[in-house]
This record gives structure tokens, C-alpha cells and sequence, in this order.
């Protein structure tokens, strides 16, 4: 196994600065994670318009049905997932999904999940629209796909401005 992965992140949150509703990060190999707040969690949230209209449509798309547990979950199953990782790189194209990420492995004031050494970048990088079959934008585990492509294969025109 190499030494160091990239994982690719996106959030999907409930409007500027709202609650976290979906994580996703997509490894450069091997399977992602997709985490989504259980049904009861978002019926107890009133959720902005657009997010009504181009998140909760999506949250679940053939090729990335979420995870859904509650919010308060979320650190084990992550914990779970990093428990044989070595070095991490988290990769995003918003400073929030970093935030929410953050957020996500704090288990309570003073105390953050087992983890390797990490470290993380904030990208700007056009990952839409793509040539992945399939992908639906908003979708977070969809977006952490479309970024990772972006990052790894990026459209010939990209690396020539490179």
C-alpha cells in the first residue's frame, strides 16, 4: 500500500453556513465513503429552498446511494473507514467541505477520531461538467468523483494553461 492517499471531499450542507446533510470522500483508489444524515435527521431541519430543489433530490443516485446514520455516528463509521490508513491528503474545491469534514471526525471538544498524520489542500479546479458516465451534480459522492478526475486526468486544455 502506498504511503500517502488522496482523498477527494465534498459536502452537501443546508445553505451558507447550514448544517451538514452528506460527506463523500473519494480515495485516488479503492472504495469511498458516502455518509447522509438519516431521513428523521433532515424532516427535522427546515431546509432552504435550494437545497429542497438541487441537493435532497440527489442525495441518492444510482452508482452513489448514501450511507445514512445519524449525525452523531458519523466519527465511529469514519474511524472505521481511516482504521488502516497511513498518511491522508484530504482534497477540496471549497474551504467548507474542509470545515464540515473537520466537524465530522471531532468526536466532542478535545478529542478528534484515530488518524494518521494528515494534511489538507483547498483546489480550483473546473470539475463540471465531466465525461463520467453517470454523475450527478450536488450529489456529494457524484462531486468528490468529479474532483478527483479533474485532479487526476485533467480536460487537455487544463494542462496546457497548467
Amino acid at each position: 500500500m502506498r504511503d500517502l492517499v488522496k482523498y477527494f471531499l465534498d459536502t452537501e450542507f443546508n445553505g451558507f453556513g447550514g448544517d451538514l446533510i452528506s460527506l463523500a470522500l473519494a480515495p485516488e483508489e479503492g472504495e469511498p465513503i458516502y455518509l447522509c444524515l438519516t431521513q428523521a435527521e433532515l424532516g427535522d431541519k427546515k431546509i432552504t429552498p435550494w437545497v429542497s430543489q438541487y441537493v435532497l433530490p440527489v442525495l441518492a443516485t444510482p452508482g452513489a446511494a448514501p450511507e445514512r446514520l445519524a449525525r452523531k455516528d458519523w466519527s465511529r463509521r469514519l474511524a472505521s473507514y481511516f482504521k488502516n490508513a497511513t498518511r491522508i491528503e484530504f482534497v477540496a474545491d471549497w474551504p467548507d467541505d474542509i470545515r464540515y469534514l473537520m466537524q465530522a471526525i471531532t468526536v466532542k471538544p478535545g478529542e478528534v477520531i484515530p488518524l494518521p498524520d494528515f494534511s489538507m489542500s483547498c483546489v480550483h479546479v473546473p470539475s463540471w461538467p465531466n465525461q463520467i458516465k453517470g454523475a450527478v451534480r450536488h450529489n456529494a459522492l457524484w462531486d468528490a468523483r468529479a474532483l478527483r478526475e479533474a485532479i487526476m486526468h485533467p480536460p487537455e486544455q487544463q494542462r496546457r494553461s497548467a
